[in-house]
Formats: structure tokens, sequence, C-alpha cells
């Protein structure tokens, strides 16, 4: 679909197709073509006279999350922070992006040194994905706030804290 949108000059169909490509390509490992697939769709998404924020926000969720795989926090820390700004800013935040980018916030802050100041994202990324239907969110949103909690030296509340509510799963 993506040759048939680019013969047609079809740039939105063309920026989504893109999102959809990187969304995929991510939990495959394939970074680089990721980020040439979040490139093309900024590029879209961007545009001075109608930019598309909602799209915007989940473009920087996908260079977290590429940032994060890669082991880079501070970066990851940063765009995550971006695409909640972004999402925040909506007006109707998109629970999934702001549960992902919380999340990835948390989980970049962590490692690098600052679990304390990653522990209020991996709480609003819990908070975010509770109230979604879908049940993939709320159970990594525990799990990111456990390994906050244990790379802070507070493993009783890491195992606690991962610990799922009844009638989640």
């Amino acid at each position: 679909s993506l040759r048939i949108y680019r013969s047609r000059n079809q740039q939105m169909l063309v920026a989504y197709a893109q999102v959809n490509r990187a969304h995929a390509l991510l939990p495959a490992g394939r970074f680089d073509e990721a980020r040439a697939a979040i490139g093309e769709a900024a590029a879209y998404a961007a545009r001075p006279e109608s930019p598309n924020r909602e799209m915007i926000a989940t473009l920087h969720l996908y260079e977290a999350q590429v940032a994060l795989a890669e082991r880079r926090f501070p970066d990851a820390g940063a765009r995550g922070r971006q695409a909640l700004a972004e999402v925040q800013a909506l007006p109707a935040p998109v629970k999934t992006v702001q549960a992902e980018a919380a999340r990835t916030v948390c989980l970049a802050e962590a490692p690098g040194g600052s679990p304390a100041r990653g522990r209020p994202f991996c709480a609003e990324a819990l908070q975010a994905s509770e109230s979604m239907e879908d049940s993939w969110y709320a159970p990594n949103a525990r799990l990111s706030l456990a390994q906050a909690l244990l790379a802070g030296g507070h493993g009783r509340g890491a195992g606690e804290g991962a610990i799922a509510r009844p009638g989640r799963f």
C-alpha cells in the first residue's frame, strides 16, 4: 500500500503507513528502518500549515522507544517527555500514547541513576493504562514500576508493584 500511496502522491496516507511501519519494525529491532519511517512520517506531520499533533506525539514516542532499546537513556527520556507534552496538549489526549510515553520515561530514568525521578512517570503510565479497555497496557506499566522500584533499591515494593489487581488479566 505504501507504493500505491506514493505513486498517487497521497502524502497523508504515506505518513500513516510509515507510522504503522515504524510500529511494526520497533519490536523486531530494526531500528534503522524504523528511524527512516519515523523521519518520513515526521516530514508530513510537522507541516507548519497544519501540524498533526497526535502523529507528532506518536513519532516522539517511537523515537524514545528506539533510544531506550539502544540504551541511550537521556535521549529516551527527553523524547518520551516530548511525546507526553504533545499528547497532553491535545484536546483529547490519546491514552495509549500517554501511557507508553510515561512508561518509556520511567524506564529511561531508572537505569540512568534516577529511579526516583522515573517513578512518577510509571505511576502516570499505570493511571492512564488502567482507564483503558486494553489489558496489555496496565500489566506493562506495573512491570515498569517494579523495574524502577528495583533499580532504586526497593525490592519489596517492586514485587508488590508487579502483582496484578484481581480481574485485570
